[in-house]
């Protein structure tokens, strides 16, 4: 299946290692440096993607070209030294000071090799914050140093400067925005251009274990999109593995449901992870458009004062940051992040046919 981005040009994944890399716009010739800070020899990733992510660099300072969503998004994330794709942004997260003695392949794997595998939020607030930090001077240093030919004013390093300024404002606001702010990162379109949106948030009372570490609590996803309107997704486990997901809905998804599951069901299989149990309802209008969406602005980009609380924190003002202090399991994050990726693919590729068939019409 093609993907569609937001801008109605096909989504290219990019290649896993052990295979050859392609050369990027504008950098036929351009050497590789391996003295670059943060860039060269990058062992925990592997030799392909450090050499992608030197590419991309390279092509950044000496052609200046505006960089596609999916290599903001790379970039990014190489300036914050995060791993490319979400597993290793999970085993990162749920074990920083571990060195596993194999790369584990699928979540199933990760647990046996962790055990229970639950990702501390406040850890993670911090080591994000330090990242981001890191990631501003990093570049700036590049610039400064001129390690890479650069010549002039980019508008594409001042934007990634931004960016990552902007990051490490959502994540010093709580732990709850650092997990957001990930879950984005993560998505093939970087950043998320409105109406698109996405929301993290948890709620009380979502298992029957509750306990003052927030065992049980519910991970909840607020969606908007172009063609499929909202959504609500609450995500919770059932013995242990097993993802129960709620999913509310406009009308609009009333003909994808069946692939909604269909793919999100596959893509846990292929976790080795159980079936999930997945339960549509439709979604009421009312309070839970209150922290959907900010037409003005993209999410990544939005100042957290500006953000109105979402509905199940009621009243105007910040965000109460609710969040299971004994941390959220590697599933329920690998689970919401897949359904909320799924359905931004899903609506990517609906809008595209809008598109095209509204173009047709006026032919």
């Amino acid at each position: 299946m093609s993907y569609i981005g937001p801008n109605h040009q096909p989504y290219q994944p990019p290649q896993q290692p052990g295979r050859q890399q392609p050369s990027l716009p504008g950098t036929p010739g351009v050497p590789t440096n391996p003295n670059l800070p943060g860039v060269g020899g990058v062992p925990q990733q592997g030799n392909a993607e450090a050499l992608l992510q030197r590419m991309l660099l390279q092509n950044l300072m000496t052609v200046n070209h505006p960089l596609s969503p999916t290599e903001t998004g790379l970039m990014v994330k190489s300036l914050l030294n995060l791993p490319q794709e979400v597993q290793g942004l999970l085993m990162l997260l749920a074990a920083p000071q571990q060195q596993l003695a194999a790369q584990p392949e699928t979540v199933q794997q990760l647990l046996k090799m962790l055990g229970e595998a639950k990702i501390p939020l406040t850890e993670v607030q911090q080591l994000l914050q330090n990242k981001s930090q890191e990631g501003i001077q990093k570049l700036i240093q590049l610039v400064q140093t001129n390690q890479m030919g650069y010549s002039g004013d980019s508008q594409t390093v001042n934007h990634l400067v931004q960016l990552l300024s902007q990051v490490a404002g959502r994540v010093n606001n709580s732990p709850v925005d650092t997990l957001n702010t990930l879950l984005l990162l993560y998505l093939p379109w970087y950043p998320l251009q409105a109406p698109q949106r996405l929301d993290v948030a948890f709620e009380l009372g979502g298992g029957e274990e509750e306990d003052d570490s927030g065992e049980g609590m519910a991970l909840v996803l607020y969606l908007e999109t172009v063609a499929l309107g909202k959504f609500k997704m609450v995500m919770r486990l059932e013995e242990k593995t097993r993802v129960l997901a709620d999913i509310f809905h406009d009308s609009a998804a009333e003909a994808v449901k069946d692939e909604i599951e269909e793919q999100f069901t596959a893509g846990l299989q292929q976790e080795s992870l159980p079936p999930p149990r997945v339960t549509f309802l439709p979604r009421e209008a009312g309070p839970d458009d209150k922290g959907m969406l900010a037409a003005d602005t993209t999410v990544d980009l939005q100042d957290a004062s500006e953000q109105k609380p979402l509905s199940a924190q009621g009243g105007e003002g910040q965000k109460l940051s609710v969040y299971p202090t004994g941390g959220v399991s590697i599933v329920v994050i690998h689970a919401g992040y897949s359904l909320a990726r799924l359905i931004l693919e899903l609506d990517n590729r609906l809008d595209l046919l809008n598109v095209r068939q509204k173009q047709v019409g006026d032919s």
